[in-house]
């Protein structure tokens, strides 16, 4: 991944944290995902030819806490957060090439946790 990339991903899923300190949810379910996704920024910090694969795995392990686990999952439909998380993760799945991965995620993980 080039540094532009990186950048890009880094700065929404840094604008993502922000929006999920401000957010209405539980500070138990905040620190549950933010959790993961500072796994997804620590994963785009690795320069390795794994780097991709990396990333990927942090993007799957944070999409299934939040399908899984039925309090968090509860808070990011109720207070607007689910929505936003998908979108989050899509765009890292897009900007890291794994498109085919960015549509499946986006077709049922981003319905599951669509805002109520």
């Amino acid at each position: 991944m080039d540094p532009g990339q990186v950048g890009s991903m880094r700065d929404c899923l840094d604008g993502f944290l922000e929006d999920l300190e401000a957010s209405a949810m539980s500070e138990e379910s905040k620190t549950v995902i933010s959790h993961h996704v500072r796994q997804v920024l620590s994963a785009l910090d690795e320069r390795g030819i794994n780097s991709r694969e990396a990333v990927e795995d942090a993007v799957h392990m944070t999409m299934g806490k939040a399908a899984m686990d039925e309090e968090v999952r509860k808070d990011l439909t109720t207070s607007g957060m689910g929505t936003r998380l998908s979108e989050t993760m899509v765009f890292v799945y897009q900007t890291i090439g794994a498109a085919k991965d960015a549509l499946l995620l986006a077709k049922t993980i981003g319905g599951f946790l669509a805002d109520k």
